[in-house]
């Protein structure tokens, strides 16, 4: 072999490096982009990792009775067929009130008490106006008595021309005064005891009791409050308290005018409280008249078989059968 060939061959052996800076450049181009890439995956992962997962949580339950076979659902409220806002019948200043809310009352039951002072003393004078009349009543009972003597006497005498015939005419006259005196006596002391009934009347007044059983469902007044002789419609004007009677319950549910005619009178519904919402309380229906201002039917109106609740106005739910 020459010289030659033997320097073409170790030129040909030689390592160029002249294109290592090159493939170099080309690696690092890759090579950042893939890093950047990465950093993200691995931000992305931690801030998934940090966040709360959402579970949706689902009630499964088997239907109360009635749901399966349901011909309408309406909602509504609970309420009493006796609902009254007791106030006093004479207006005074409260002095007392003996209940509280959520309490049940008897029918009798006191209630409130007004303050009674002036009542006493118009009590008081008028006793005493009785008992003139009666002493009234029986001087001139006296008198007439003494009088009818008195004429019974002059008569006796004019028949034996004892006395003129003027002075038994003023006697008889005499009598008759005192007759009719009595009569006056008589009347003035009806009057007297009629004015001590009212006087007692007022008094017993003072005092407000329960007009039937139930419970308080609100306190609408305090002690000092002076109150009007009697409450007026929409307002609580002279209101002590508002009574409800809880053994009469009611639901009062709204059911459009285009469903109406799937619901008839008598028809048998279920009840579902939300205060008691595992508890079924059987009713019927009672259709009520259209209310034109809301154009819609008023139904179930009808007592709660067997429900005894310590609040009204309860949201409930009144599927009414098919059947």
């Amino acid at each position: 072999m020459t010289d030659a060939q033997t320097q073409t061959a170790l030129n040909a052996l030689r390592i160029d490096r002249s294109a290592a800076p090159l493939k170099r450049r080309r690696r690092l181009r890759w090579l950042i982009p893939a890093a950047l890439l990465f950093a993200v995956l691995v931000l992305l992962g931690v801030s998934v990792a940090r966040r709360a997962l959402t579970v949706r949580v689902a009630e499964v339950r088997e239907p109360l009775p009635g749901e399966q076979q349901t011909e309408l659902s309406a909602s509504g409220y609970v309420d009493s067929r006796r609902r009254s806002v007791i106030a006093p019948m004479i207006a005074g200043q409260l002095v007392e009130v003996a209940v509280e809310e959520g309490e049940p009352v008897e029918q009798g039951q006191v209630i409130a008490r007004l303050d009674d002072r002036d009542a006493r003393v118009v009590l008081d004078r008028v006793e005493a106006e009785v008992r003139a009349a009666e002493a009234r009543l029986a001087a001139s009972r006296a008198q007439g008595f003494n009088a009818e003597r008195t004429t019974e006497r002059t008569r006796t005498l004019a028949r034996q021309g004892a006395v003129s015939r003027a002075q038994l005419l003023d006697v008889e006259t005499a009598g008759r005064a005192a007759l009719e005196a009595l009569n006056l006596a008589r009347a003035q002391l009806v009057v007297a005891r009629r004015v001590l009934e009212g006087a007692r009347l007022q008094l017993s007044h003072t005092v407000v009791r329960a007009p039937f059983d139930g419970t308080v469902a609100r306190k609408l007044a305090d002690e000092g409050a002076v109150l009007a002789p009697a409450a007026l419609s929409g307002t609580n004007l002279g209101g002590i308290v508002e009574l409800v009677d809880l053994t009469a319950l009611e639901v009062e549910a709204e059911v459009s005018e285009e469903q109406l005619s799937r619901i008839h009178a008598d028809q048998p519904a279920l009840i579902f409280l939300d205060a008691f919402p595992k508890r079924a309380f059987a009713g019927r229906a009672a259709l009520e008249a259209l209310n034109l201002a809301r154009a819609q039917l008023v139904v179930a109106r009808r007592v709660l078989e067997g429900a005894r609740l310590q609040l009204s106005h309860t949201v409930v739910r009144a599927p009414f059968d098919g059947t």
